[in-house]
Parts: structure tokens; C-alpha cells; sequence
């Protein structure tokens, strides 16, 4: 498609959020016309009494509304990437030369042009190819008819499915960027004024970043069901399956970063669910899991009358807050356990008369004295000092609800731990290369000089060159270097 018919779509459907409903409605009431116009030909001349008929009568219409719900799914999406550039993209992006005249101590700040590349990645990029992909979709099902094919339209989805690696890639960077920008006062008001403007009040910038992360499941689904209510017969039959086969493929390799971009999205969902809650979003923290404990006096004895907590199991820490009296209310945020060198327990009737109820022990290094060695990356923190420990009796509804925390805690415990001391070993081996490496230099460097010092030999007479001439050459210096670390320990 050229720059001109990109730029007809783009300002006939997509740019003004009025139209867009309009559009939608006439494109589908006219694709919802020519499918009934197909099947009333089909229930003209098709043979009522016949089992077989019916039958194959039920699967056509199955496919039509199958296609005509696909169709709609399209323009919801496509739309959905409108809003997100022009409700909020776009704004932000024409304050950035606006605020640069205020200063950075204004307090005017919304964002920076390179949070704003890392909140939005490649969007436009997307959006640009669903706009055309849409459009070849629509074309088609102008000219539908029953023996029509549609398996040649889906199979342009793949070039289009490649530009998603990198946004799913470059997602957990843009969920850090999100949380940081939304603790700043002015950001939260100018995305809340964009999504008041937008057209769609009760979706958010962050719920639209997250739309790319589901379609190409959505395509998955849809596809294979289609195949499903195609006859065998069908001309079309043979290529849809190599359609639905091959987006299968597509959509396993990308599942891991599928996984990971929606893990790094559910922690900022926790952050914003919790009020004062300390900073979660992280490249790396994960939820694990999420329910209601009671919490019981590390003596035994009664729990408070104040009900159960909200706990929130990360891969790294277990968080915990009280929910407000409304429903629906923000958990207010109450404390965090560090689960490093945390252990974990069922506890009998001997502790408390609480049934189902687990233990969780911590141990927490009270600093004396730290000391902090700057990397190549990040820096590594020794602490010294005093272990003080602290212990959460936490009471279930259930033993197998008991049973379940008490794996799961076990499993964090258990990989941090692993984590930690592979970290140790591959400090360790980096340390000892770089000094193998710094003795090597040393050792050449000694061996294969004869000269004393300040260009003189070792008899104290002054080096010639092969001239004669009493040019004076250089020593090599003999400087010790630090060694370096590329992996720092996430834990020391």
C-alpha cells in the first residue's frame, strides 16, 4: 500500500474518535447483509429433511458469524492503537518541546522523549501494519461469497506478527518506565485528562499497552476454529490448516516473552491495587501468588479482630496490606518480608489452637558497617553486622490452601537461594580470570625488559637506539589493574 492510501485510511477511519464508531457500524452492518444475503441462498436451495445438510447448513453459519466476529475483533484492536497514539502518544509527545522551557525544577515534567520511546515501543509501527492489514480484510469480504477464499489475507499476517518480538522484548522496560512516571503527580493527571478525552473513559493507557500481548493468541484461537467449522471440501480447507499450523508455531516461540511481559504487567496491577505501597516494578520481579491470610501473634494466641490480610507472594519478597471497609477499595500497604533467608513450616496444635496455620522465620542483617564496590554495571554491597530474626505465624482456610503457600513460599526460598550462590560462584571465577589475567600481563612485562628505569639500562648507562644515538625509550608501564566484573551478585 503506498503513503497516500495510508494516509486516506488513516484520516477517513482511524483519526477522529466520533467517526471511528460510525465506520465500524456501517462496516459491519454492510459485511452482516452480505453474509444473511449467502445464507438465506443457502437455506433457499438447501434440502431441509436431509440430516447431513442440516448439519453442514449449521457449520456454514458457524464459519460466517466466525468471520464477521473475527472482522469486528480487527476493528476493536486497530482502534484500541488509535487511541493509545492519539488520546495519549501524541499529547505527551507535544508537551516534551513545551516543558523543556520550563526547566527540570519546574515540577512540569510529564515525561521525557525517551520515556516516552520506552512506555511505547514500536506501537506506530504496529498500528501502521494493522491499519493495511484491515484494509485487505475488508476488501475481501466486500467480494465474499461461500466459496470465497480468506487463507491467502491471513497468511500477510505473518510479516506483520514479526514486529511484536520486539515490543513483547522491550515490554518489562516500558512497565519500569510506567511506574516510574506514575508515582510523579503531573503524569497521573495528564494521562487521566488524555483518558477522559479519548473516547473510551474506563480503558487506560496502561490496559492499551497491554493489548499487543494477546492478539496473536486471539489469531491462534480464531484461526483453528475456523478450520474446525471449514468443510473438508471447502477450497479453502488445505491452506487454512497450514495457516493455523504455522500460527501455532509462531505463537509457541513467542510465548516465553509472552509470559514475561504479562508477569512484569501483573506486578504494576499489585502496585497500583495498594496504597503507600512501596516500589515493586522491577526487569525481574515476578507474582507468584496472591490471597487471603489471617495473621496470627508469633506467641500462638488469637488473631485481631481486624480480619484477614491481603498477601502478595513475589519471587523475591512477600508483601501485605488490610483492605479498606468499601469493596472494591485500595489494600492499604502494612509491611514486606524478605524471603533470602526466609524458612518456612506447618505449624501442629502445640503452637496455637488455630488449625491449618504455617510458619515463616526470617532472618534480617542489621548493618554495622557497609561497603560498596562500584563494577562495571552495578554496584556490590558487603554489609556487616547482627542477625535479628522474625517469625509470622499465618493462618489458612483450608490444610490444602495451608499446604499450597507453603510450596509455593518453599520454591521462592529454594531458587533465591540457588540464585544466590551461583552468583557467589561466578563472581568468584570472574575474580580469579581477571587476576590470572592482570599476573600474565605482570609476568611478560617483567621477563622480557632489561630496562631499569627512566630510559636507562640496568648498569646505569643510558639506552641507544639502533642508530647510535642516545634516544630514550619508554618503559611499559607496570600498572596493576582492579579487576573488573561484568555479572555482579545480586546477593553477597
Amino acid at each position: 500500500m503506498s503513503a497516500s492510501s495510508h494516509e486516506t485510511i488513516h484520516s477517513s477511519n482511524f483519526s477522529i474518535f466520533s467517526s471511528q464508531s460510525q465506520i465500524s457500524n456501517a462496516m459491519s452492518a454492510e459485511l452482516l447483509e452480505d453474509m444473511s444475503i449467502i445464507d438465506d441462498l443457502y437455506n433457499e436451495y438447501s434440502d431441509a429433511d436431509d440430516p447431513n445438510e442440516m448439519a453442514n447448513e449449521s457449520r456454514h453459519q458457524e464459519r460466517e458469524q466466525l468471520l464477521y466476529e473475527l472482522f469486528q475483533s480487527e476493528i476493536r484492536y486497530t482502534m484500541d492503537m488509535v487511541t493509545a497514539r492519539d488520546a495519549y502518544l501524541v499529547p505527551l509527545r507535544k508537551q516534551i518541546p513545551a516543558q523543556a522551557s520550563h526547566g527540570l525544577l519546574s515540577g512540569r515534567i510529564v515525561c521525557t522523549d525517551q520515556e516516552l520511546r520506552l512506555l511505547f515501543g514500536n506501537l506506530e509501527q504496529l498500528l501502521f501494519l494493522h491499519q493495511e492489514y484491515l484494509s485487505k480484510l475488508e476488501s475481501r469480504f466486500r467480494i465474499w461469497g461461500p466459496t470465497q477464499l480468506i487463507s491467502d489475507v491471513f497468511r500477510q499476517l505473518f510479516p506483520v506478527l514479526k514486529e511484536y518480538t520486539p515490543y513483547m522484548k522491550a515490554f518489562p522496560s516500558a512497565v519500569v518506565t510506567y511506574e516510574r512516571l506514575y508515582k510523579v503527580q503531573v503524569f497521573r493527571k495528564f494521562t487521566k485528562t488524555c483518558q477522559d478525552d479519548s473516547g473510551q473513559p474506563n480503558c487506560s493507557l496502561f490496559q492499551l499497552l497491554q493489548a499487543p500481548l494477546k492478539r496473536i493468541g486471539y489469531y491462534v484461537s480464531a484461526v483453528q476454529l475456523l478450520v474446525k467449522y471449514t468443510d473438508h471440501l471447502h477450497p479453502d480447507y488445505a491452506m487454512l490448516t497450514q495457516c493455523a499450523q504455522r500460527l501455532s508455531l509462531i505463537a509457541a516461540d513467542v510465548q516465553p516473552l509472552i509470559d514475561n511481559s504479562l508477569g512484569a504487567a501483573r506486578v504494576m496491577d499489585v502496585y497500583t491495587s495498594i496504597q503507600n505501597s512501596p516500589s515493586l516494578v522491577t526487569m525481574y520481579r515476578r507474582l507468584v501468588k496472591t490471597g487471603e491470610l489471617v495473621k496470627l501473634p508469633s506467641s500462638g494466641g488469637q488473631a485481631s479482630m481486624s480480619g484477614p490480610r491481603h498477601f502478595f507472594l513475589f519471587n523475591d519478597m512477600l508483601i501485605w496490606g488490610r483492605a479498606k471497609d468499601s469493596k472494591g477499595a485500595p489494600v492499604q500497604y502494612k509491611g514486606v518480608i524478605d524471603m533470602l533467608n526466609a524458612k518456612v513450616r506447618a505449624v501442629g496444635p502445640e503452637r496455637t489452637e488455630r488449625k491449618n496455620v504455617f510458619e515463616l522465620v526470617t532472618t534480617e542483617l542489621q548493618s554495622t558497617m557497609s561497603m560498596t564496590v562500584i563494577g562495571n554495571t552495578k554496584p556490590i554491597n558487603y554489609v556487616t553486622g547482627n542477625s535479628i530474626s522474625a517469625t509470622y505465624l499465618l493462618a489458612t482456610n483450608s490444610q490444602e490452601e495451608q499446604q499450597a503457600w507453603i510450596q509455593d513460599i518453599q520454591k521462592v526460598i529454594d531458587t533465591l537461594q540457588h540464585q544466590k550462590q551461583q552468583a557467589r560462584l561466578d563472581y568468584s571465577n570472574k575474580l580469579k580470570s581477571s587476576s590470572e589475567a592482570n599476573l600474565s600481563r605482570t609476568s611478560t612485562v617483567s621477563s622480557g625488559s632489561t630496562t631499569g628505569s627512566d630510559g636507562f639500562d640496568l648498569k646505569g648507562k643510558p639506552l641507544k637506539s639502533s642508530k647510535g644515538s642516545s634516544k630514550l625509550i619508554p618503559t611499559p608501564p607496570n600498572t596493576y589493574m582492579a579487576p573488573t566484573n561484568n555479572f555482579v551478585p545480586r546477593y553477597m
